[in-house]
């Protein structure tokens, strides 16, 4: 809308220009037939004579003027409204005022000036904005348009006519083209003063005072033919356009509030017909979902929640039609994938406790073997003192790992298998191996699955500290951290590259180092769930640590 309303208005001005260039030629064109007059021009160049010969001039002679005048545009000025009086001057002298005209001087009003202009032009000369007066005392704001009298035969220059344009008939020409009653037009002379506009209170003014805007603003209407400015809180569309033959600007101004009117009752009725259709909409909508959209909806609620780990939660059986049958269906389908859920955590759990007993029974033998060769050995050696110690150790490890059948046990007791098999370990490997260990009390009495610090412990011997040129030292360490429990077994021995510890994390293998860790790993995440887990820290040639962090649970 408001780029029409700039087309819009640029035509409206276009066609302003048009007209006004149509009145311009018209009202030359009478200027030239009164100049041209016949009649008109014998009387002059006859006075001219005179004075050339000395003569004084007759009375019959100006009385002769005005009756030829009063002939000759009485056929003008009468049924035109665009002329409001003539004057007829011999050596800037008025020897013609006609229609009522006072006797003014038109040189002391236009200024000799514009005569001389006249005279060097040889064509019709426009003068500015002036107030013409009237015998009746009345005056009205008009412009002069002057034309050299030429005689035909002789090519002598014997007088000037002097024609006067009404500013109202000039205003005429774009009152006829307003769309709106608030819509204003002015013409701008190329001092920047008002020369016409439909308020003529406003005649005369500077431009910059009555059309609101700066000279800048002014400048910039002008290169660009229109803009829309804000004035008083209300935009406004300023359009303009150059008239070449005067060096007049044609300005409009009209405020957009009216041109968005129509715009504005569009939208009222619009709104008014959206509503009713919104209501509607919202009426059958609300059958529509209590009947189809609200129960979709529960249930995929339900299914949001049964994805976020809740199985034991069941869509609203309530419903009828399609989507009840299509509830009861996933109802049937829960139950049923609940069930399967179940007994595939107990042939888990059944398989994990068949993996570690298979550890169990893999462990005990191999170590009994090499603890009894070890006992043998003290016993040939004369060392019974050594050989007692690894008996009482080797007691102690079987007691607390048959438990009773039982496979969690407390941190308490694991230690102490694992420093029973760390003593044991340590006759054997003497010359390469020793241990300590730092635990906080605190722990002891929290549970742990059986058997989980001795497979580490034993992969620290053989495959970290047994590989070492020099002896090495293995430590363990307990303790809180952020609600944790924390049993770290770190070695100085070979230490192990990052590509081979994530072959140990996730390897499926069923025998090796591997297996044990990876088995460690299954059985503190089936206890403990993401908190329960195996982390492993190396570096080749310095040292590893395995720590593995579980959650405080009482025995």
């Amino acid at each position: 809308i408001m780029d029409k309303a700039q087309s819009s208005a640029v035509r409206e001005l276009q066609l302003i220009d048009k007209n006004l260039e149509t009145m311009v030629k018209s009202i030359e064109d009478y200027l030239r037939m009164i100049s041209s007059e016949y009649r008109l021009q014998q009387t002059l160049l006859t006075i001219d004579k005179n004075k050339r010969n000395g003569l004084e001039e007759l009375p019959l002679e100006t009385i002769r003027i005005s009756s030829l005048m009063s002939s000759i545009v009485s056929n003008i000025i009468a049924p035109s409204t665009q002329l409001v009086g003539s004057s007829v001057l011999i050596e800037n002298e008025v020897v013609y005022s006609g229609y009522t005209l006072g006797r003014f001087d038109p040189v002391q009003v236009l200024g000799a000036d514009y005569f001389e202009k006249i005279s060097s032009l040889g064509r019709p000369c426009w003068s500015g904005l002036f107030t013409l007066p009237y015998d009746s005392g009345t005056t009205k704001d008009v412009f002069a348009v002057g034309k050299a009298i030429i005689d035909k035969d002789t090519g002598i220059e014997t007088g000037t006519v002097v024609v006067f344009v009404d500013e109202t008939n000039i205003s005429k020409i774009y009152l006829e083209n307003k769309t709106n009653e608030a819509d204003r037009f002015f013409i701008v002379n190329s001092e920047d003063v008002i020369v016409s506009s439909n308020e003529k209170s406003e005649l005369y003014m500077p431009a910059e005072g009555i059309l609101g805007i700066t000279n800048d603003e002014y400048n910039l209407l002008i290169n660009e033919g229109s803009r829309i400015i804000m004035s008083n809180g209300t935009q406004y569309l300023y359009s303009a356009h150059h008239y070449k033959e005067f060096d007049w600007d044609v300005v409009s101004i009209i405020s957009l509030d009216e041109i968005m009117e129509e715009n504005r009752n569009i939208t009222k009725a619009l709104l008014i017909v959206t509503s009713l259709c919104l209501l509607m909409a919202f009426v059958l909508s609300y059958f529509i979902s209590n009947r189809l959209v609200n129960p979709i909806i529960r249930l995929t609620h339900t299914t949001k929640d049964i994805i976020k780990g809740d199985m034991s939660i069941r869509a609203r059986t309530d419903v009828g039609g399609e989507v009840g049958i299509l509830t009861e269906g996933f109802n049937n389908l829960m139950d049923r994938i609940e069930s399967l859920i179940d007994e595939v955590n107990q042939e888990n759990k059944k398989q994990r406790e068949m993996e570690f007993r298979l550890l169990q029974s893999q462990i005990s033998p191999h170590f009994l073997y090499n603890a009894l060769e070890t006992i043998n050995s003290f016993i040939t050696l004369g060392m019974l003192d050594k050989a007692n110690e690894t008996v009482n150790n080797l007691s102690q490890f079987y007691r607390i790992c048959l438990s009773k059948g039982d496979d969690v046990i407390s941190i308490k007791n694991e230690l102490k298998i694992t420093c029973s098999y760390l003593n044991i370990q340590k006759f054997r490997y003497m010359e390469f191996m020793d241990f300590e260990m730092d635990i906080d009390e605190s722990i002891n009495n929290y549970s742990i699955p059986k058997l989980t610090l001795q497979p580490i412990v034993e992969n620290a011997i053989y495959h970290g500290l047994k590989n070492k040129s020099k002896k090495g030292l293995l430590s363990i360490k307990g303790y809180f951290l952020n609600e944790e429990i924390i049993i770290e077994i770190a070695d100085d021995g070979v230490g192990i590259s990052s590509d081979k510890i994530s072959q140990i994390m996730s390897s499926g293998e069923t025998g090796g180092p591997s297996y044990g860790l990876s088995n460690i790993q299954n059985r503190l995440r089936l206890k403990y769930g993401n908190k329960g887990r195996i982390e492993i820290e190396s570096e080749v040639g310095v040292m590893t640590k395995v720590s593995v962090h579980i959650l405080p649970v009482k025995l």
